[in-house]
């Protein structure tokens, strides 16, 4: 893995590009190998934007028992902005080609092969209020018997919102996700 740093003499932006070279680690009968495809990314930092952008082609674990995992064509993609509102705006975009799990015993895992996935979310700014947007889909879905030809997508929208509510509930949000027995009643204030 190498992560190369790039900054400004004046500390206005920084980027780092991080790449990790293809590799195989073919183990004996017993062991398990691996097939890395490798991956890039840039990420890009700055007062008031970020950007990230990863891609790697696969991933392929497998042992002795033919147990196999496979992850192919994944990237993720993302540009933000930070406003003085308290929330983000901005698009970030996450796929992949396909997820493959098969091999094990029959009860405890099923196989399971999910093709074509595609998270993208979009949030907008315009004035004070913020637009959100989730636009989500999975081709196609087996999962053992359990489900043959599936497929999931959905699509929300939020307009209108107020950002500085928005930001309000967020803060609130993260505190009771960080304390063990959060009180709702302190979040009420």
């Amino acid at each position: 893995l190498v992560i190369t740093g790039t900054y400004s003499l004046f500390g206005s932006k920084v980027n780092y590009d991080i790449t990790s070279p293809a590799f195989n680690i073919n183990g004996n009968a017993d062991d398990t190998t691996i097939n890395w495809g490798g991956m890039t990314g840039k990420i890009t930092l700055s007062k008031d934007s970020y950007a990230a952008h990863f891609n790697s082609p696969k991933l392929t674990l497998s042992d002795a028992n033919n147990r196999n995992f496979n992850l192919s064509g994944f990237k993720f993609d993302q540009d933000g902005t930070h406003t003085t509102l308290g929330v983000d705006a901005g698009k970030s975009s996450l796929s992949i080609d396909a997820l493959e799990l098969y091999g094990f015993k029959q009860g405890v895992i099923p196989n399971i092969m999910i093709e074509k996935v595609n998270f993208n979310q979009h949030t907008k700014l315009n004035g004070n209020l913020i637009d959100l947007l989730s636009d989500n889909s999975i081709d196609q879905i087996k999962i053992g018997k359990l489900i043959e030809n599936g497929k999931f997508s959905s699509k929300l929208a939020l307009n209108h919102l107020d950002a500085q509510g928005l930001a309000a509930f967020n803060k609130a949000f993260y505190r009771i996700q960080s304390t063990c027995k959060a009180n709702f009643s302190d979040f009420d204030k």
